[in-house]
């Protein structure tokens, strides 16, 4: 991430503000999931490339992917604003509130080239103030060439409140996490701006056994990619114009089945 966490913070809180004054938005009663496109494949092969990135509702972000990782097999957005003109592949955004004068969905969306078996949508009981609107998961089922399943959760953690607020949202994922015996990847937006949040996500990543991708001081300090079962090869941090936040882009090959 290109600013500190005090500055990213406040930004923040101005774009919630204007918002507010913006308009309206309205949150589903229940999780809701949109799909679009087709997978280019059945599968998942042995090694695949994953981006992981926060867009800040651009509407420019599917050309704005291929162009970070054109190919990718992969990719885990938050704040997506739109469902239409995706990269190649089968998209799902889980609809955490639509803006009331144009009905447009925002949420996380995961985009793979091969169709998923199935996918939780989650929205976090702790909503952020002013607008009220919930943080979205969204966790898909993926089948791999070599046999089993790719567990893939897309988070974009609650910001605005205190870390208990974080913790009990990541706490929805642990009975997925924990009954998934092939490989993992949980990635996105944790908003880590302060000490107590951090030790929130690293105790989440401790109890279901992920290492991260991006450690020591060129972490990117909100969003980031965990893993198991998997061996992370060419990761980088991509700075772009699009977006407040920088992209993660990471190649990951399977690890041999013991």
């Amino acid at each position: 991430m290109r600013f500190g966490g005090r500055r990213r913070f406040f930004e923040a809180v101005a774009a919630t503000l204007t918002s507010v004054a913006c308009g309206c938005v309205r949150v589903p009663e229940r999780p809701t999931t949109l799909a679009t496109g087709t997978g280019q494949a059945s599968t998942l092969p042995d090694q695949f490339e994953v981006v992981c990135w926060n867009i800040h509702k651009n509407a420019d972000a599917a050309a704005a992917v291929d162009g970070l990782a054109p190919g990718a097999e992969l990719a885990l957005l938050q704040e997506s604003a739109t469902t239409t003109g995706v990269p190649a592949g089968h998209a799902i955004m889980v609809v955490a509130f639509r803006r009331a004068r144009d009905e447009r969905p925002a949420g996380v969306m995961t985009i793979s080239r091969a169709v998923p078996n199935s996918s939780t949508a989650l929205l976090s009981d702790t909503r952020e103030p002013f607008v009220r609107t919930p943080k979205s998961s969204l966790v898909t089922m993926i089948p791999l060439a070599r046999g089993g399943v790719l567990l893939v959760a897309n988070v974009h953690g609650v910001n605005f409140r205190n870390a208990d607020a974080l913790a009990g949202q990541l706490r929805e994922l642990d009975p997925l996490l924990s009954v998934h015996r092939g490989p993992v990847i949980v990635a996105g937006d944790f908003n880590t701006w302060s000490r107590a949040r951090r030790d929130v996500v690293s105790a989440f990543t401790e109890r279901h056994a992920l290492a991260s991708v991006f450690v020591g001081e060129d972490a990117p300090r909100l969003d980031a990619i965990f893993y198991r079962g998997l061996r992370p090869e060419n990761s980088v941090v991509i700075s772009n114009r699009h977006s407040d936040h920088d992209a993660l882009r990471v190649r990951f090959v399977l690890s041999p089945v013991p």
